[in-house]
């Protein structure tokens, strides 16, 4: 009997210690929050990004589940070492886009009685996927009820949920 449970101890600990190895060298697997969207295509569920974040193209995104300001939310993206998201080519519009179903503050605002547009880089506006006039605000949220065409503005002290991004 001695020997029996002996050996059945040294089975187990074979188990757990190759168990160990193996989510070591598939990196953070239990870190991974249950609560990904699988709609997001392309994505990476366990990322290099960390808890909440996704890994898209190089960089890693945020979608906030708190309703803040324009200002609070970059601020509040700053504090994670990103900023709000600029969307840099249409690939990136419509991962955004994809599985959301509400409005997001995006990196991307207007001087102040301009018609200028630029994002939190600092870079100008180039392409757009607006989806009417820009009249209501000098603050860009996206619209993730359609893919393209999507974008709307509204005045920056409205509060609204926001992406974060960061380079992984």
């Amino acid at each position: 009997v001695i020997a029996f449970l002996s050996l059945l101890c040294l089975s187990l600990l074979v188990v757990v210690i190759a168990l160990v190895v193996k989510c070591k060298t598939r990196g953070s697997l239990f870190q991974c929050p249950v609560q990904w969207r699988l709609s997001f295509s392309g994505a990476e569920k366990c990322s290099r990004c960390g808890k909440d974040w996704l890994d898209y193209k190089g960089s890693c995104y945020l979608f906030s589940t708190l309703r803040h300001t324009w200002n609070d939310s970059r601020a509040d993206c700053q504090r994670k070492d990103g900023d709000l998201a600029v969307i840099d080519s249409v690939d990136v519009q419509k991962f955004l886009t994809k599985g959301g179903y509400m409005m997001y503050w995006i990196g991307l605002k207007r001087s102040s009685g301009s018609a200028h547009w630029s994002w939190v880089t600092g870079e100008t506006l180039k392409g757009s996927y607006w989806a009417g006039p820009t009249t209501a605000g000098d603050c860009a949220f996206l619209d993730g009820d359609l893919p393209l065409s999507n974008w709307g503005t509204s005045k920056c002290s409205s509060a609204t949920f926001y992406i974060c991004q960061k380079k992984n």
